[in-house]
């Protein structure tokens, strides 16, 4: 259910983006602000079908008398959702393919039928990983934040629940909250820096080239050098990101020993608490964020899609941009709240039994 209601984000029978379009005509400033409005509006269904799902396997599971019995009664569910991963899993890499289909026939064929194919399949293809990148992320928080419930079961000294009203508990999922969107804003700001450099050394190759009304005039023969460009991004992708993934990796390590030395002798479950709060706000906030940026790349990607060139030149200029910045949104940012909620999970379980003593 979760991924259909990320697919209706692009439908333009019922989804926003016939209103985007028109939005887009205004500029490119209030495009993007109406679909980063949508992407932040699209989480209200996804994670309202997942509470409805887990809630109702918890309390079944509780029903049954079996002990911890509504841990298994969630973990049953997220294994049944999880049983058609492996096809959206292939589903999910349908869009890299009919993307590069597109644009290599840009380059090879200029045939209207085959642009005109290829434009139908890179559609398709938008359609398609809207709705599993929307599974994954759904499946992916929903594991992270069902981690911290075995958190309870590698402490001996009789944690029976999170007392949330705590300052120490509460600041502590306020901490996993303020990681994960640091950590998304640092992928976010590396996805720009490599941008820019790759705009700069594309400009640097094309200055020596006359311009007409702005533009280069590149020779049919020239070949451009595209060394310092996969260099450039790969160092914005690798260097720029360590500290940050260090950062994020070291902050439920360096929580769960703090508090341990900190109330080991007068509060002895509170270290557990606070992990446990820490890893449950941190999965939930990079689930939300994750859905709420992918509905945004989704909706504005959409739209440059189906601003054809044949329209104004104001209106394909502004879905250009709106989309160039989406992207950096959905395709930095977003994977990295997402991808950082399972790394802080599997940190806090490795670190809890050293804590629990």
């Amino acid at each position: 259910m979760a991924a259909h209601a990320a697919r209706l984000q692009i439908d333009r029978r019922i989804g926003p983006l016939r209103e985007l379009i028109e939005t887009q005509r205004v500029g490119e400033s209030t495009g993007l602000a109406f679909g980063m409005s949508s992407g932040l509006g699209a989480t209200a269904w996804p994670l309202g079908a997942l509470a409805v799902a887990i809630t109702a396997a918890w309390a079944v599971g509780a029903s049954s008398g079996l002990p911890l019995g509504g841990v298994l009664g969630a973990l049953t569910a997220l294994m049944t959702i999880s049983a058609s991963a492996p096809y959206l899993l292939a589903l999910s890499t349908f869009e890299a393919v009919a993307d590069s289909a597109r644009g290599v026939s840009a380059l090879v064929a200029q045939a209207e039928d085959v642009q005109r194919r290829t434009a139908r399949l890179d559609e398709t293809g938008l359609s398609a990983s809207t709705a599993s990148q929307a599974y994954l992320i759904v499946t992916g928080g929903l594991t992270a934040a069902l981690a911290a419930s075995a958190l309870p079961m590698l402490f001996t000294k009789g944690l029976a629940s999170v007392d949330l009203l705590s300052p120490a508990v509460a600041m502590s999922g306020a901490l996993g909250l303020a990681t994960v969107l640091v950590y998304a804003g640092s992928a976010a700001r590396a996805g720009t820096r490599g941008a820019r450099g790759v705009a700069q050394e594309v400009e640097r190759q094309l200055r020596g080239f006359p311009r007409e009304r702005g533009r280069p005039q590149i020779p049919p023969d020239y070949t451009p050098s595209y060394r310092n460009c996969v260099e450039l991004t790969a160092r914005a992708a690798l260097h720029r990101m360590m500290a940050p993934v260090a950062a994020g990796l070291a902050a439920p390590l360096a929580l769960g020993v703090a508090l341990h030395l900190i109330f080991r002798h007068h509060y002895a479950t509170l270290p557990a608490q606070a992990l446990a709060a820490f890893v449950v706000v941190a999965a939930l906030t990079g689930m939300a964020a994750a859905l709420a940026l992918h509905a945004t790349k989704s909706t504005l990607s959409a739209a440059r899609r189906f601003v054809r060139r044949s329209g104004p030149a104001r209106d394909f200029d502004a879905a250009i941009a709106s989309d160039a910045v989406a992207d950096v949104l959905g395709n930095a940012a977003g994977p990295a709240a997402h991808l950082l909620t399972k790394a802080i999970a599997v940190v806090a379980l490795v670190v809890a039994p050293f804590i629990a003593q």
